[in-house]
Formats: C-alpha cells, structure tokens, sequence
C-alpha cells in the first residue's frame, strides 16, 4: 500500500513564531547599537572639551600674573569660543574664575560646558599662576 506524499513546507503559525523571534531579535541588536553610539558621542564630546579647555587655560596663562589680575572681570564672563575656531568646537562654551589666593599667588578655574545652552556637561581644570619677582 502506498501512503499518501505528506506536503512538505512551513505552516503559517510556524511562519509567525519565526518572524516574531526575528523581530525580537533584530530590536535588541537597534538598542544595543544606539546605547554604542550614544557611548561613543559622549566620549568625543570630553576627548574635545579636554583639549579646548587645555588650550583656552595655556592662552590665558600666557598673559601673565598682571595681566589677568587686571581683567579677572573679562575673564569671569561666559564665552563662546572665536570665530576662527572649528566649527565642532561651536557647542561648547567656557567660564573662568580668578582669585587673589593670597598676595601674590592667584588661583584659575576654567569650566568648558557643553551642549549650550543646557549645561549639562562640563570639564573643570584649576591651576595657581605665582606673581614673579
């Protein structure tokens, strides 16, 4: 006696059980890859305000002990970088605070804040600058 030939394929609730796995599958690996990048972002945006933050304190300690004694005023402002500074370099802005720490020796404090105008980061560097004799 010869069976009957069986259909061979996928039944439709096998179909759907698949696709769903799929789905699943497929939004884990979205998530996973925008937490990454997310990651990745907030890395540059320190690597970048690290480096700013280190060329705007040299610029400042290059005008000397008198000089920012004199302008501590100018310098406690909230600034944006120049406008021959690179175009990334637009979202952050700094602030700097000098102090007579005792006579003679001052205290600096620069902070780079990004994104403007939140806030919501920001670096913070401290040095004293001596008066010299």
């Amino acid at each position: 006696m010869v069976s009957p030939q069986r259909n061979k394929g996928f039944t439709i609730l096998e179909c759907i059980v698949a696709l769903a796995i799929l789905g699943m599958g497929m939004t884990l690996m979205v998530t996973m890859f925008r937490s990454s990048s997310d990651l990745s972002g907030k890395g540059r945006d320190i690597a970048i305000a690290s480096l700013i933050g280190q060329k705007k304190m040299d610029e400042v300690l290059q005008n000397g002990f008198e000089k920012l004694l004199i302008n501590k005023e100018y310098y406690s402002q909230e600034m944006e970088f120049g406008d021959g500074d690179e175009v990334i370099y637009r979202m952050f802005r700094w602030s700097m605070d000098i102090k007579e720490h005792e006579p003679g020796l001052l205290m600096l404090q620069l902070k780079v804040f990004w994104p403007w105008p939140q806030k919501k980061h920001h670096i913070s560097y401290s040095t004293f600058l001596a008066k010299r004799s």
